[in-house]
């Protein structure tokens, strides 16, 4: 009796471990290759058609390992693979968090970024990642940086398919200098559009002193982009 329940509790132990591992794969079509960045190269692309951290972990240059890890974390929505990522790389790490965070609609994996405000354009902070996950402009205003302020604010009206969003805008994008606030709600609505295929929202686009092009010109642009 107790030897059947030895072999028992072993049987539980493997199969619990199996489901706790990847399968071996192939990788011999990529091992063979003689040149190092088209050997990583091969894995970057085997990694992600066989869904593999395993094959990531093969990958001898750095910016090709964290791109690869970083892929494969958003691919299972798994921050544990962010970890796996060098802090030699800390804005790539902090993407990765980012984009796990929003697809699994995850707040508590923000507080993995490492930069809490954003100060500079086009950055990942935990700010930006809790105001996209909680689906809240207001949260955008505390964003320091007026381009990410702005982009956070696009970003989730796209998310939530809200032209309301693009009207409330009270800044025009601080990149594009000389654009209008007209113009940029028109890039809020366009975004829209092609992001959720939303052709009504090409109906909210109105003439700007800074479009170079004219509103039928500006809604025909929009429609294509949201077929």
């Amino acid at each position: 009796m107790k030897t059947s329940l030895l072999l028992i509790g072993l049987l539980v132990a493997i199969v619990a471990l199996s489901g706790c591992t990847e399968p071996i794969v192939d990788t011999s079509a990529c091992d063979g290759k003689k040149d190092s960045n088209e050997r990583d190269r091969c894995y970057v692309l085997l990694a992600a058609e066989l869904q593999s951290v395993a094959v990531c972990d093969k990958i001898q240059e750095p910016v090709f390992k964290a791109t690869c890890y970083s892929g494969r974390a958003t691919a299972k929505q798994d921050a544990s693979i962010c970890d796996k990522i060098s802090n030699d790389f800390p804005e790539t790490k902090d993407g990765c968090y980012y984009d796990v965070a929003i697809a699994k609609q995850d707040a508590s994996i923000c507080d993995k970024i490492q930069e809490i405000d954003c100060k500079d354009a086009y950055e990942i902070c935990t700010t930006l990642c809790y105001a996209v996950v909680k689906q809240d402009p207001d949260v955008c205003e505390n964003i320091q940086d007026s381009v990410n302020r702005f982009l956070c604010k696009v970003e989730i009206a796209v998310v939530l398919n809200n032209t309301t969003i693009c009207d409330n805008l009270t800044e025009a994008d601080p990149y594009n200098i000389g654009q209008d606030l007209t113009a940029t709600k028109n890039t809020c609505y366009m975004n829209i559009a092609s992001k959720n295929k939303n052709v009504a929202a090409c109906d909210k686009i109105i003439t700007s002193a800074t479009d170079n092009s004219s509103l039928e010109e500006l809604k025909e642009i929009c429609v294509e982009l949201a077929n």
